[in-house]
């Protein structure tokens, strides 16, 4: 800062000092403003999930701010803005001041002054807020950068570890791909455990048995959860989850439709949900099966994953007409990091990455598109979650988007659950846990969302 009564040279270059310095106040002050009114509304946004609280660019520059300012004060040494401005006021011959631009006016509004360490201490716990606001709500570059690392996993890796490049598995490689998969959750304890607590409200029955006990050492039964009243002149809905057993909110996001919303339904409809088609891929975090078949390519007539085989005919005797499908799955990180290198390799072909979404999508039959139907899952979901945009090629996961977070697959002919009946109304639900801008909670919330936009269509 210059000497009192010492006119700086510079400001002689200028017309109306005295207009510049209050030009220079209100954008002194509009910042100020800005780096304090950001913080409480970055806090509030991340619970209220504000998306636009996310937006890198802000989160970035009021961060830069703020460690100036923490800086700063620290150092003894005032905002350049102040320097310009007291700078231009003596140049216009007007009174200036002897402090920084914030302790100034703050003492001026509260008509007392303030020791320098209460400032001090201000900025430093300002500046641990907004610490803890980019832990627990990170701006979107935090989330795109781990994206981009996934998408470039398999390029600087030596390939997957089981098989020969160009080579399809056999019996020994698959025997080996089994010898590595690991326990890591308990099917009994998480699902079963909570199916048992629902047989006072609804039907409980077990469909089938997956006899793995010679590969794995353990059998698993499969459930199916129904309507107490179910009458024949209701028409039928099917909620599906965990026909890819890692995907953990279709699990649980089924289970959680049951506990909490299905009830409200039961007397329009037929409610039927088989919450985890894969009880052995649920326990081991995998996409297939013992046998190194993918549950979700299943879905055919000669249906070669026995997890399929079962949901199929437990559907087909007892709800051969569905008005609506949903089936609940995720698309997660690990499916460029394990799951897509790993089937490259059991096929003997390329591995190529797709570009995973951030956020939720839709996939639609190809054979059945019902545009207003997702549109209205869209809608509910969008309540709870963010919806992800398409890529710079309108594609979602390397699929032309036909509209907003919608793409289609054909169902049937690529063997997917939604495919498994004839139903009108289908849709397959895709979340990203694996994203900075959702928690486990709401990627459950979005599911039991997306049921619930599909139901509240059809009851319009």
């Amino acid at each position: 800062m210059s000497k009192i009564n010492e006119i700086p040279t510079w400001t002689q270059m200028v017309p109306f000092p005295g207009l510049a310095a209050d030009i220079v106040m209100i954008i002194h002050a509009l910042i100020v403003v800005f780096v304090v009114l950001s913080l409480p509304l970055t806090i509030v946004g991340g619970y209220r999930r504000w998306h636009w609280i996310r937006n890198s660019w802000f989160r970035t520059i009021h961060f830069a701010i703020i460690v100036v300012v923490v800086i700063q004060s620290f150092s003894g040494r005032y905002c350049p803005l102040t320097y310009v401005e007291q700078d231009l006021r003596l140049a216009a011959g007007q009174p200036s001041f002897d402090s920084s631009f914030i302790d100034y006016w703050v003492s001026r509004f509260i008509y007392f002054d303030l020791p320098a360490w209460i400032f001090m201490a201000t900025y430093a716990l300002f500046f641990l807020a907004v610490v803890y606001t980019w832990w627990r709500w990170p701006p979107r570059m935090l989330a795109a950068r781990r994206r981009y690392e996934s998408r470039l996993y398999m390029k600087f890796s030596e390939g997957y570890p089981i098989g020969s490049p160009g080579i399809p598995w056999g019996d020994n490689e698959k025997a080996a791909w089994l010898r590595k998969q690991r326990k890591r959750r308990s099917y009994t304890q998480d699902v079963v455990s909570r199916i048992d607590a629902l047989r006072a409200h609804y039907d409980v029955e077990v469909y089938g048995v997956l006899p793995y006990s010679e590969q794995v050492g353990t059998d698993y039964e499969l459930f199916a959860v129904r309507s107490k009243n179910w009458l024949d002149s209701r028409p039928t809905i099917l909620v599906t989850g965990g026909v890819h057993g890692y995907e953990t909110s279709g699990v649980l996001g089924a289970l959680a439709f049951l506990e909490t919303v299905a009830a409200q339904y039961q007397a329009h409809f037929n409610v039927l949900v088989l919450p985890c088609i894969s009880p052995w891929g649920y326990e081991t975090i995998n996409r297939w099966n013992p046998d190194a078949v993918d549950p979700n390519r299943s879905f055919t007539e000669d249906a070669p994953a026995q997890e399929a085989q079962l949901a199929m005919a437990y559907v087909a005797k007892h709800a051969p007409e569905l008005l609506m499908h949903i089936d609940l799955h995720e698309t997660t990180d690990t499916d460029n990091t394990e799951f897509r290198p790993a089937l490259a390799a059991r096929d003997g072909t390329v591995n190529t990455n797709w570009n995973i979404p951030d956020g939720f999508y839709l996939v639609g039959d190809t054979e059945r598109p019902t545009p207003d139907f997702q549109k209205a899952i869209l809608n509910s979901v969008k309540k709870v979650t963010h919806i992800a945009e398409a890529d710079e090629r309108n594609e979602l996961i390397g699929v032309p988007v036909e509209q907003f977070g919608v793409i289609h697959y054909p169902g049937k002919q690529a063997g997917l659950c939604m495919g498994l009946s004839d139903a009108p109304y289908v849709s397959t639900t895709e979340v990203y846990p694996d994203s900075a801008n959702a928690t486990p909670q709401e990627c459950i919330d979005a599911q039991v969302a997306a049921i619930v936009g599909g139901l509240n269509y059809l009851q319009r």
